[in-house]
């Protein structure tokens, strides 16, 4: 994805992190899930209408010590690159 952070989706793959991490104390993984799905072309067409916000990589995000701040974390970069898009309100009638 970025530098040294990798992505896998495999058992064999998550295995083979485990593996290196438990001879390595230096390596760090992280396990995300979840799942998302798109016909053909429609992810393309999705980002080519401006559907969605995308912001560069970072390993600093992907291991943050506290992973339940990261959406907010990245919602304030996705405003202050968008002035125009309506913040987040706490009150869910305005949302």
């Amino acid at each position: 994805v970025c530098g040294e952070l990798f992505v896998g989706n495999s058992p064999a793959v998550f295995e083979e992190v485990v593996r290196r991490v438990s001879i390595s104390a230096d390596l760090k993984f992280r396990v995300y899930a979840g799942c998302a799905g798109w016909g053909p072309g429609q992810l393309e067409g999705e980002l080519d209408r401006g559907d969605w916000f995308t912001l560069r990589a970072s390993e600093e995000l992907v291991f943050h010590d506290d992973p339940y701040v990261v959406w907010d974390l990245l919602m304030r970069q996705v405003y202050e690159a968008n002035r125009l898009v309506p913040h987040f309100s706490k009150n869910p009638e305005l949302n």
